[in-house]
């Protein structure tokens, strides 16, 4: 099936006069011809990169440039002919892509989520105007309150002019010292941080109802989610017409038979009961009834509308010349029934029990559109709320779409949809449909250009992505004025760490082994210069505020470094800044494999590995010693020795009393180990006695010698005993002058082959040409040589260490 063909155009018909061109062009010198029959238009000057679609369209666009006026079933020139249906989109793997004609999208959006949230924990009547307060402006307002033209982002104070019965009900708040957020009184944006957790947990709830029905679904918001619904409707659509569960000629290529020809009529789909149905002719939207401050209904004129806003038609066709004495022209009659249709339908009836679901368990009202696309599911959930859902029909997409506003559409909003309008001149999607592909890739480019025509066309080939998993966490604090100490952003840091504390804690239940490969400060100060730092977050099984606020706080300390370098240590008074913004993130979470824990992690798997290979008897004399050493931070250090006992500022030794101190090993400044021994009674009040270790000196290079770092750890638990030193150090001699006597050999080995003398292989002198050319045969002497000399050297007894042992 080809697109729908762009009509050429006389240039006649849109003359550009000078005084219509956008104000930024009206100055400049004009441009040269444009190559087209229209003339030049400015670019739009905010740069847009359209959604990438992951399965693509069912026509390229070359075919689209060349299929121009090609017009079908819901086709009327500017619009797409319905694509036909076949057995392969119905039985094919997966659901077929976004460019399946039996596609079945729903947009399931909370009403007024704030505050419906907040009506179910406080048992609010769904009858009582209520809004959601954040410090001096609304956030949500519920569908009562709104009947008094109570909009969001009023103060309180205009908002109870509108409704004095209006309750209002502030946020959740962080405040320093808490580990959660709570409805604090007196809460201020001086000291405490807004908090929507509660929001969020609510959301997932709402999440975990919509998987209970479909297997797709993407989270777009806290309050609003797309269900892709095409796999379910599939299934339901082959168990009522088991006729289509197989091609009769065996080619899945062939078009599905009409439903008339299995005697389906368009009176047996109950559209009043299902939804509402958005007509293929279009229709006004009902008037919202506004109400005075005391409850009786407003004039209508009073009703507040936008300055400049077009008509409130939510779809209305396009106008037709008539002439001067023509009566109302009728409806023209809807189009037959269509199996994407029939798809639609079975998709309401599924959305219907998810509604239900969600009241029923949650007491959360929901609106929904159903749609063969996202964008048009989306615009289909508003057309009529609260609590209801509508279908919206392929052929009833152009007078649904010709007469809207196209700033509506999502991502033709804001900077890029004013854009769009001061370059085109144009306000609706019937203005946009008057200009060519052509014309729009020369002023967008290629792919915006394309994703522009087809989107005005209600063409959207972006896919329910699922998503789940989180990938970033941000906490964020904007300040007015400016903090310009120490003390104040260590405030702010304690209360954003309580924050990605809960929120990481709560992710991590729902995903186990979750965990953030970075954390991130990120500051901006009032002339909106931005500075960020970050550094890898190591994983901890003993996650807690402390430990985020640590690594916050060393970042914060590298930002101010340049200030703080050159004088004392901060404190609480010292003047940093001033930051008019801070923020505290995590960023490359992802779920740690089997075995991928970290070093503490790798360190407790040693831990348990040795503990298998011990018995009861040590094991429990393992704990022991332990328990002697002590812990620091919840965790054991067996390898490490123990330091000395700190005491305290301001306190005699005399008043410090131990029950059991076990001895460690000091280096004293001038380069001695001594060895402080631990003191069995409880009486014992003044600091250990240090005890020097026992020392050697090599005769032949002067190297001190000490004990072994694993005999070391040894006598820090306790197992002290002066033959064992001694024994060791014996030991380490042994082996030191084995060095010296390989050392030897091998230096005589050199100069026999003639490799030079040296003290390394690399760094003597240079090997000759004869030594290199007999190969391997020299390698083979070598090896010999050095094995006899081994030998005869054992035999004399000169080799008493690691060389004296025989294999």
């Amino acid at each position: 099936m080809g697109s729908p063909p762009i009509p050429d155009r006389s240039p006649t018909k849109r003359a550009v006069s000078p005084s219509s061109r956008p104000p930024a062009y009206r100055d400049r010198s004009p441009p040269r011809p444009h190559p087209g029959t229209r003339p030049p238009v400015a670019p739009a000057s905010v740069p847009f990169s359209p959604p990438k679609r992951k399965t693509g369209g069912s026509i390229k666009g070359k075919e689209r440039a060349t299929s121009e006026g090609v017009e079908g079933l819901g086709g009327d020139g500017d619009f797409p002919p319905a694509p036909v249906p076949t057995y392969r989109h119905l039985l094919g793997s997966n659901n077929g892509g976004a460019a399946n004609p039996l596609r079945v999208i729903a947009h399931i959006d909370i009403d007024a989520a704030y505050a419906a949230m907040e009506m179910s924990r406080l048992g609010i009547p769904e009858d009582q105007p209520m809004a959601v307060q954040q410090w001096n402006g609304l956030i949500a307002v519920n569908y009562p309150a709104r009947a008094y033209g109570i909009t969001r982002h009023e103060t309180p104070a205009e908002a109870l002019k509108k409704c004095p019965d209006l309750k209002l009900v502030h946020v959740q708040t962080y405040k320093n010292g808490e580990k959660e957020p709570g409805y604090w009184d007196g809460a201020k944006p001086e000291t405490h941080k807004v908090s929507l957790d509660m929001y969020r947990k609510e959301s997932r709830k709402i999440l975990a109802v919509f998987s209970e029905f479909c297997p797709i679904v993407e989270k777009a918001s806290i309050d609003e989610s797309f269900l892709d619904l095409t796999l379910p409707v599939r299934q339901l659509l082959l168990d009522r017409y088991p006729a289509l569960s197989s091609a009769p000629s065996g080619n899945l290529d062939e078009p599905l038979p009409s439903p008339s020809a299995l005697c389906v009529q368009d009176g047996d789909i109950k559209w009043d009961e299902l939804c509402n149905l958005i007509p293929f002719s279009g229709q006004k939207k009902e008037k919202v009834r506004r109400l005075n401050p005391d409850g009786t209904a407003a004039p209508p004129s009073s009703s507040p509308t936008k300055p400049g806003a077009p008509t409130d038609l939510a779809a209305a066709p396009a106008p037709v010349a008539a002439d001067e004495d023509s009566s109302p022209t009728p409806d023209p009659p809807e189009p037959p029934l269509t199996w994407a249709d029939i798809c639609l339908s079975l998709g309401a009836s599924i959305v219907r029990d998810v509604r239900a679901a969600v009241k029923e368990r949650l007491g959360y009202t929901c609106s929904a559109g159903i749609a063969t696309n996202k964008m048009l599911a989306k615009l289909t959930s508003a057309w009529k709320k609260p609590n209801a859902q509508t279908v919206l029909r392929h052929c009833a997409v152009p007078a649904f779409l010709r007469p809207m506003p196209f700033q509506k559409i999502r991502n033709l909003g804001g900077k890029l949809g004013t854009a769009v309008q001061e370059t085109y001149q144009a306000n609706t999607v019937g203005d946009l449909l008057t200009f060519s592909l052509a014309e729009l890739k020369a002023k967008l480019g290629d792919s915006s250009g394309m994703w522009l025509w087809e989107i005005v066309r209600g063409l959207d080939y972006t896919e329910v992505d699922t998503k789940t998993q989180v990938k970033s966490m941000l906490s964020s604090k904007n300040f007015r004025p400016s903090i310009k100490t120490y003390g104040e952003t260590m405030h702010w840091l304690n209360i954003l760490a309580t924050e990605m504390h809960l929120r990481l804690t709560e992710a991590r239940e729902d995903s186990p082994g979750l965990w953030p490969k970075t954390i991130t400060f990120t500051h901006r100060s009032p002339t909106f210069v931005i500075r960020s730092h970050q550094i890898p977050f190591p994983f901890t099984s003993n996650l807690t505020i402390n430990y985020i606020l640590r690594h916050a706080e060393k970042l914060f300390r590298t930002a101010i470094g340049s200030q703080t370098s050159t004088g004392p240590p901060p404190t609480a008074d010292t003047p940093i800044g001033p930051y008019s913004n801070v923020q505290l993130s995590f960023s490359g979470l992802e779920r740690l494999e089997e075995g991928q824990r970290g070093i503490e992690g790798f360190f407790a798997a040693q831990m348990a590995k040795g503990a298998r290979a011990q018995g009861p008897g040590e094991k429990e004399k393992k704990r022991k010693e332990q328990e002697a050493v002590g812990e620091k931070d919840g965790a054991v250090e067996e390898d490490k020795p123990a330091k000395k006992r700190k005491i305290a500022k301001g306190a005699k030794a005399a008043d410090t009393k131990v029950k059991s101190r076990s001895p460690s090993i000091t280096v004293q400044p001038d380069g001695t180990e001594q060895l402080t021994l631990s003191s069995d009674s409880e009486d014992d009040a003044g600091p250990p006695s240090p005890r020097p270790l026992p020392t050697a000196k090599c005769n032949e290079c002067g190297k001190k010698l000490v004990i072994p770092v694993d005999a070391k750890a040894t006598l820090a638990k306790g197992g002290w005993k002066e033959d064992e030193v001694k024994a060791a150090l014996e030991k380490e001699k042994a082996e030191h002058a084995d060095f010296h006597v390989a050392k030897a050999i091998l230096e005589k080995e050199r100069k026999a082959n003639g490799w030079g003398s040296g003290g390394s292989t690399s760094g003597g002198a240079k090997t000759t040409s004869s030594a290199s050319a007999n190969g391997n045969r020299k390698k083979g002497d070598k090896k010999q040589s050095k094995a006899s000399k081994k030998e005869k050297e054992r035999e004399k007894g000169k080799l008493t260490g690691f060389f004296g042992r025989k294999e």
